[in-house]
């Protein structure tokens, strides 16, 4: 499914650019891990909060990337600010599946779902990765179980669990527990499942379904895909009161 990603209506959040990709906290990091380091001179240094990170393009070996968000505010400003550069096809915000960060702003084709140790390599390959640098992490994914997820290269990395007051709850698409059952995310009526959390400052409530609505009433749906608003903002507040 496309979406517009200037269509909808966006919180206060801003995306500024450094003037080098060495600014951004996680370049180092990259530069140890990339095959192809041409990227990094493409790459940008963005910011949405304090620290900024690297956005890099895809090229070369890298077939994907992503950004990472606290929120969906802040992936969405970064899905705006990379639209039309090179290196940055196909923007969408999903629901991260590491839990040092929230969501993330992903660009490129989408990761391969893989099991057991071929995962790591595979995805080393798919986001660029040297071999060697995958020689590595599998190395010290045999030698201690407590290592076989990635070292973040972010400073969220301390955040266990996702938990907090900007972190909403695991969002799955078989989260709920009403009795009848609320509509599932695929079905036509999926707005009407319950809330779960709710954040009006960022303008967003996650459903019990895993869908997120937003307050212009485009959706994220649980696996990742984008629903433009569909209603008028006139009929949704007036709904509402």
């Amino acid at each position: 499914m496309t979406y517009n990603l200037d269509s909808a209506r966006r919180s206060v959040v801003t995306a500024t650019a450094m003037a080098l990709p060495q600014d951004a906290y996680d370049f180092e990091c990259y530069e140890k891990r990339i095959s192809d380091n041409w990227l990094l001179e493409k790459s940008v240094a963005m910011r949405t909060t304090r620290m900024p990170f690297l956005a890099v393009p895809v090229g070369g070996t890298r077939r994907g990337g992503g950004y990472p968000a606290s929120c969906v505010c802040f992936g969405l400003k970064v899905c705006d600010f990379l639209l039309g550069r090179l290196g940055f096809p196909d923007l969408r915000v999903q629901w991260s599946s590491h839990p040092d960060t929230c969501f993330v702003a992903s660009g490129g084709e989408r990761p391969p779902t893989l099991e057991g140790d071929r995962t790591a390599t595979t995805l080393g390959r798919f986001y660029g990765h040297s071999e060697a640098a995958i020689a590595a992490f599998m190395g010290r994914c045999h030698k201690s179980p407590s290592s076989a997820v990635p070292e973040p290269c972010s400073p969220h990395g301390t955040v266990a669990g996702r938990k907090g007051p900007n972190f909403p709850p695991e969002r799955t698409s078989t989260m709920c527990a009403h009795n009848p059952p609320c509509p599932t995310a695929m079905a036509p009526d999926r707005e009407a499942a319950r809330p779960v959390a709710h954040r009006p400052e960022q303008g967003w409530s996650l459903l019990c379904n895993g869908v997120l609505v937003f307050e212009d009433t485009g959706e994220l749906l649980p696996d990742g895909r984008i629903v433009a608003p569909h209603r008028p903002l006139a009929l949704t507040v007036g709904s509402a009161a």
